[in-house]
């Protein structure tokens, strides 16, 4: 079987960024040309723009495949978990923005010590997929 992603994406959100970003820069090179007083705004503005693209674009991603799920941070090396060791599977309340749901998954890493990892997914129905490869190889695992 294939990894299957199911951790977001946030591909629209970095597209409006970008168009932000565009739009934002344009308007400071014309204030500048005209020596207009909003050329310091349109400057922040970027900066501000600049920073979210580059908080929306290194969230973590989350795969999964018949035995296993594979979660990457940037500048952090795969960390490769066994589906088996899986014991708690939460989906947070907080709401990360629209269709867009918060999930920590707490498992037992290779010296059998309790680890968590946390992501952010676009799709429950793809999340419902992996609960079910989960319960299938570990029927003890918890869903909240």
């Amino acid at each position: 079987m294939n990894k299957i992603k199911i951790s977001a994406d946030f591909i629209i959100t970095r597209l409006i960024v970008i168009f932000g970003i565009i739009v934002t820069l344009s308007l400071y090179i014309e204030s500048k040309r005209t020596d207009s007083y909003k050329s310091g705004l349109y400057f922040v503005g970027i900066i501000f723009l600049t920073a979210g693209l580059i908080y929306f674009s290194t969230r973590s991603n989350a795969f999964f495949d018949d035995s296993n799920l594979y979660y990457q941070k940037l500048f952090k090396p795969q960390v490769q978990i066994p589906l088996k060791n899986i014991h708690l599977i939460i989906r947070n309340r907080f709401i990360a923005g629209r269709g867009i749901y918060s999930f920590e998954i707490k498992y037992l890493n290779e010296t059998s010590k309790e680890d968590k990892i946390k992501f952010q997914t676009d799709s429950l129905a793809v999340m419902e997929e992996f609960k079910n490869f989960v319960k299938k190889i570990n029927p003890f695992v918890k869903i909240v």
